[in-house]
């Protein structure tokens, strides 16, 4: 029986202002999972202050993760909001981000934030059918690429402040594996572009075809990635150019994800029974309940494809033309983002 074990893979890294840092992972066992682990402080030094945390924060500040094989084989690539949306939907929990606003002289001590890369594919009937098998591989690299500071992590930051900010990587490894098994990878990359218009119906997004498809996470921010903003209307995943394998009005796909996620209410309203739950970025009790936003979480969704979590469920697009997802969307900035970050079996090759 295959014993696991759980480690520090890694030392940690220290923030520097937009500039990237690697880790270098070992490569000797199987890999489950790896933990991304934040400390951070943040102290305000003069008058004024520094609150308003944006929704996903504090991982607003990292722009970019990446898991790289063999120095050119990109098996994750998103940014920290991205991957805190792939917990929320895998784990069925908002990870807490503890929005510590700070007046004048205030300092936050040194808290603590997790989120988790997940190799294997959570939610699917075999999830250990995607461990990374680092033993045959020449090397393994994580590479962040940190954001601005503070402006990347708070909406108001007045007067002086410092920061100082780290990430840990933890793995958690399989070991004792046959050295002749094989797995596939569970790739997830994420893309973002601008809204090429204000408004759009049946504006068309092509996929890379060749793979299988467990899901697509798709998500709309602000043009800094900060602050998420509610655009789309609708979607449809058409294959070949004429079939609609899904088709979801945006509002009504939170609710699915809510009903079949169990992802849903963040916490209750202080003090009041039965309470409509409230959300991270939604003012007043239950609000919205209509419109794009649905009355969930703004701007993020999932298109589930192996929705019972079998591999026969997956979108199996070898031998496709095309792949594409159209989406509808109103009163959109030409500076708005759209996110698309597929789940894709990739067949191993090693």
């Amino acid at each position: 029986m295959a014993r696991d074990i759980r480690r520090q893979l890694d030392s940690a890294q220290n923030f520097s202002a937009n500039a990237p840092v690697s880790f270098d992972l070992p490569r000797d066992n199987c890999y489950k999972e790896i933990g991304l682990y934040m400390s951070l402080n943040v102290t305000q030094t003069g008058a004024g202050a520094t609150s308003g945390m944006f929704e996903h924060g504090p991982w607003t500040n990292l722009k970019r993760i990446e898991l790289i094989a063999d120095g050119k084989d990109v098996i994750k690539s998103y940014d920290g909001a991205t991957l805190s949306d792939i917990n929320w939907f895998d784990r069925g929990v908002f990870t807490p981000t503890e929005d510590a606003s700070l007046a004048a002289a205030g300092d936050m001590g040194n808290m603590k934030f997790g989120l988790i890369m997940s190799l294997e594919s959570v939610g699917m009937e075999f999830p250990q059918h995607t461990w990374l098998d680092a033993r045959k591989l020449s090397s393994l690299e994580m590479r962040i690429t940190w954001g601005a500071g503070i402006a990347d992590i708070y909406g108001t930051a007045t007067g002086g402040n410092t920061m100082t900010q780290s990430i840990t990587p933890f793995g958690h490894e399989i070991l004792d594996i046959d050295p002749k098994s094989t797995f596939s990878i569970n790739q997830e990359t994420m893309t973002q572009f601008g809204f090429p218009t204000t408004g759009a119906t049946g504006r068309r997004f092509r996929l890379n075809v060749g793979n299988a498809y467990r899901r697509i996470i798709v998500s709309s921010k602000d043009q800094n990635a900060r602050a998420s903003v509610d655009r789309l209307t609708l979607t449809r995943l058409v294959e070949n150019g004429i079939f609609n394998r899904r088709v979801w009005d945006m509002g009504w796909l939170k609710i699915h994800n809510a009903l079949k996620k169990g992802v849903g209410g963040i916490n209750l309203v202080a003090s009041t029974i039965n309470a409509h739950p409230t959300f991270p970025n939604i003012t007043g009790v239950g609000a919205p309940t209509s419109g794009v936003a649905g009355g969930y979480r703004s701007g993020v969704y999932c298109i589930d494809i192996a929705e019972d979590g079998s591999e026969n469920g997956l979108l199996d697009t070898a031998g496709y033309s095309d792949l594409s997802l159209e989406f509808d969307w109103v009163g959109a900035l030409t500076t708005d983002l759209i996110r698309i970050t597929p789940s894709i079996y990739v067949p191993a090759v090693r």
